[in-house]
């Protein structure tokens, strides 16, 4: 449900943006976006080995009147391991607000233009302050994810989002212009953590009982799982969330607000064409510990069939719209033109292979792609960075980035065919 959310609010929000920001706005709502992103930084993939880490130790107990029952050892891990994520969360969080706010309100005063007023610097801090709370919803989420509650929590990030739209509907709706990202964050924040609370109360109460008594740190079993997550979660920053912030930087405010939308429109296509892999994911699990690889194969070339035609058709939809809906309604400046548009639709076809390569490999609980992540966020940041610092170019940029991406695509591809065989004779 929260997922599929996802196709109905991106269209929304950027049909409301064109109505109710102008230019500029739109290029600083955008690099709030990305700038905001930073907050991976302080997460590092925490959440999705505390998920991993729960689910091993849950599926050793069981619920009984809303607390965990079982054996006192695995309730003590389990313990252990949700006491330490909140110890770490409420440390993290405080800092990551004070340095984000600090840095992002420094690089927007001294971006190429340099027209940012105090109030709209304001509206930083406050979408600064959403995203640090959002932490607790994320790990709180995480922690219910692993108990194996994962509809449970799909809900609960669905009626926030839900919610959080309206608010941030609402604030543009009002003329709160930039504002209205920060109160869409707060309201999303206190409905999923509200849910949290009122679904579970009684667990809620057992941990708060096992903080009393002493536990082990598992600190040492975190940080041993955690630094691929992160690794991989910071080089996805600099692959996904850096051209805007840098056009931002180095050019203008109008400009980022043009690639801004144009990079949301075309990510949340391929968006759309990754479900396809996302929702087999339990099956390409099953088909491993099964060994069952010609189902396995024949369901990677499925997938990959499926999704590269839901992004082809959404890319002749996307032009189709460009070329007569936006200038119908004159929003054809809010957009970047229709070349480099193509240009980028055709680099995010990288992101649709690579990512249901990803879902194959992952099956077998290995990472190949880590270091090939690694190497596209150098080569990423290293074209963006001189494309826009050294040439003050856009169309460089997007040329090479689109280079970059294919690439690492056909590396991708080598790996995948050479992986594959290999770990299903192991």
């Amino acid at each position: 449900m929260y997922k599929f959310w996802g196709l109905v609010r991106s269209p929304l929000t950027i049909f409301l943006i064109i109505i109710y920001l102008d230019e500029t706005q739109q290029g600083y709502w955008y690099t709030f976006i990305n700038l905001g992103a930073l907050t991976v930084f302080a997460e590092l993939g925490f959440t999705a080995v505390i998920t991993q880490l729960v689910s091993h130790e849950f599926a050793h107990l069981t619920f009984n009147d809303g607390k965990l029952s079982g054996p006192s050892e695995y309730v003590d891990r389990l313990s252990s391991l949700v006491l330490y994520s909140v110890r770490l969360y409420s440390r993290i969080i405080p800092v990551a607000f004070a340095v984000l706010a600090i840095f992002g309100s420094v690089f927007l005063l001294r971006a190429h233009e340099g027209d940012i007023g105090w109030i709209s610097i304001a509206a930083w801090v406050l979408y600064c302050l959403s995203g640090a709370l959002t932490l607790i919803v994320t790990i709180g989420s995480s922690i219910v994810q692993g108990l194996g509650h994962i509809s449970t929590t799909q809900r609960i990030l669905f009626f926030g989002s839900a919610l959080g739209t309206v608010g941030l509907v609402l604030g543009l709706w009002l003329g709160l212009d930039l504002w209205a990202l920060g109160i869409g964050g707060i309201i999303n924040f206190i409905t999923c953590l509200y849910l949290l609370v009122r679904k579970y109360p009684s667990l809620i109460g057992q941990f708060r009982e096992e903080s009393l008594k002493k536990h082990e740190s598992p600190s040492s079993q975190v940080l041993s799982l955690q630094w691929k997550f992160a690794v991989s979660w910071i080089c996805g920053y600099f692959i996904f969330n850096l051209m805007t912030p840098l056009v931002l930087y180095y050019i203008g405010a109008v400009e980022a607000g043009k690639l801004g939308l144009s990079i949301s429109i075309i990510r949340a296509l391929s968006n759309i064409a990754t479900a396809w892999g996302t929702v087999q994911i339990p099956q390409l699990n099953m088909h491993v510990s099964r060994k069952d690889f010609t189902k396995m194969n024949a369901l990677i070339k499925r997938i990959q069939f499926q999704s590269l035609s839901i992004y082809i058709l959404g890319v002749i939809g996307v032009i189709g719209v460009l070329l007569f809906v936006f200038p119908y309604f004159g929003w054809q400046d809010r957009v970047l033109p229709i070349r480099e548009m193509l240009i980028l639709l055709v680099s995010e076809i990288s992101v649709v292979v690579v990512f249901n390569f990803a879902f194959y490999l992952r099956a077998f609980k290995r990472e190949p792609y880590l270091f090939l992540s690694v190497g596209n966020a150098i080569l990423s940041t290293l074209v963006i960075t001189v494309s826009l610092w050294w040439l003050r170019s856009i169309d460089l940029m997007i040329i090479l980035y689109t280079a970059a991406q294919l690439t690492i695509m056909v590396v991708a591809t080598l790996v995948f065919f050479d992986r594959k065989k290999k770990y299903q004779l192991a």
